[in-house]
């Protein structure tokens, strides 16, 4: 069960119940998580860990710093343009993936023989 927001440290009451019913827990980090972090994610993690990564909206803010004049006006339009474009990208490539694990790993559950 991919459950958002839940902390590690408040994540044993609801790993316990699911895990009496055969489910797991998936569990989330980002790129700003540390080393101890990490480990106390993958300690209470049954299923596997989802790395979670929205860092190509940081850029936009570039966008204004557009250069004086018509440039001025364009540049920034245009860069807000293509970030934009590049975050649906990313987005729909990690719901891409995302579901690609999710069949994988129902696909191991419900067949684990093969």
């Amino acid at each position: 069960m991919l459950v958002v927001d839940l902390p590690p440290e408040e994540a044993d009451q609801l790993v316990t119940p699911l895990a009496k019913h055969g489910l797991d827990f998936i569990a989330l980090f980002t790129p700003t998580s540390d080393e101890r972090r990490i480990a106390a994610i993958a300690a209470c993690a049954s299923g596997f860990a989802y790395y979670v990564s929205m860092a190509a909206g940081f850029v936009t803010s570039l966008s204004a710093f557009g250069a004086v004049g018509v440039a001025g006006a364009i540049l920034p339009l245009g860069m807000t343009v293509a970030i934009t474009a590049l975050e649906f990208l990313v987005a729909f490539l990690q719901a891409y993936v995302f579901a690609v694990l999710t069949c994988m790993y129902l696909n191991d559950a419900l067949h684990p023989g093969h």
